[in-house]
């Protein structure tokens, strides 16, 4: 089953919708939750810029550790209660990737244009396995 959600509700499509959706299923095997962003419509610009890096040069180094802790934290929150209430024995160890896109061409945002070569869209991706 597929199902797409559009809005604002942190946990509402990661957590309560797979949960909810189960008990029309004979067995679930496998869930995969997924949250995209649009940075234009993104109000908060500071964290566009200095947590994120959005408009940086690939090569500029930005301080992740407390954003990358509050990600894996929020990560680990609704995989460990959708694995646990659906009574997958779900590990503690939770792998994670991230993938930078740069802007082929010029980009207009509201933190400012985006030149070619500066980072334009960030990826993360975490998996947790029983």
């Amino acid at each position: 089953m597929t199902l797409h959600g559009a809005g604002i509700g942190p946990g509402a499509a990661t957590e309560l919708f797979p949960l909810l959706l189960s008990v029309m299923s004979t067995g679930v095997t496998f869930v995969r939750a997924e949250e995209f962003s649009d940075l234009r419509t993104y109000a908060a610009p500071d964290v566009l810029r200095y947590v994120d890096g959005f408009r940086r040069d690939t090569g500029q180094r930005v301080d992740r550790s407390h954003a990358e802790a509050a990600r894996r934290a929020a990560s680990a929150s609704r995989s460990g209660c959708v694995s646990n209430r659906l009574g997958f024995a779900a590990g503690p160890e939770i792998s994670s990737t991230q993938e930078i896109a740069v802007a082929t061409a010029l980009i207009d945002s509201p933190i400012g244009a985006i030149e070619p070569g500066q980072v334009a869209g960030r990826r993360f991706h975490w998996e947790r396995w029983s």
